[in-house]
């Protein structure tokens, strides 16, 4: 069953998609009050569907915040500035958007100055336990903020380390 598996929101959405198992993001995340959204049936997950099919169940301009951690590497090259562009209409204005992704310059920098290839090949490709933990696409800081605003988000924080973190909002 997709869908909505608890009562949908009446208000502005604060919604963390792909947060894999809630009791987990809860933990990693105390401080985000949120609903989430993950392909699989975990406990306490609200809406159960895949990112690709969001707006099915999320109209445009509902939601007033996403965070995606750790999700959009996992869909193609030619998919993800189609999912931005989605998640760009499902925020309404003024609203924020976090992301974080795997930063391929780190994991080039395993390879290239710290000769630790098996870790690089690892993060770069994920832990590929089941269907979906593959990772198709790679983020530097520049692929990253390029795909970002070209959706029309403002980036108002960005930080780099082993991952890529960046805060934004849809302009008003």
């Amino acid at each position: 069953m997709k869908g909505w598996l608890t009562e949908k929101p009446k208000e502005a959405i604060r919604l963390n998609i792909g947060s894999g198992d809630p009791k987990i993001a809860k933990e990693q995340y105390p401080d985000i009050v949120c609903k989430y959204q993950d392909v699989y049936p975990f406990p306490d997950i609200d809406l159960l569907c895949d990112i690709r099919e969001l707006n099915q169940f999320v109209g445009e301009g509902e939601c007033e915040y996403i965070m995606a951690v750790h999700v959009l590497e996992h869909f193609g090259v030619h998919e993800i500035d189609g999912i931005f562009s989605m998640l760009f209409k499902l925020i309404k204005p003024g609203g924020g958007f976090d992301v974080i992704v795997p930063n391929f310059r780190y994991h080039a920098g395993l390879v290239l100055y710290e000769n630790n290839d098996y870790q690089a090949v690892e993060y770069c490709f994920g832990d590929q336990r089941d269907e979906y933990d593959f990772h198709k696409t790679a983020f530097t800081p520049k692929i990253l903020q390029d795909r970002i605003t070209k959706a029309g988000f403002q980036i108002i924080g960005f930080q780099e380390d082993t991952s890529l973190l960046a805060n934004c909002i849809k302009p008003s």
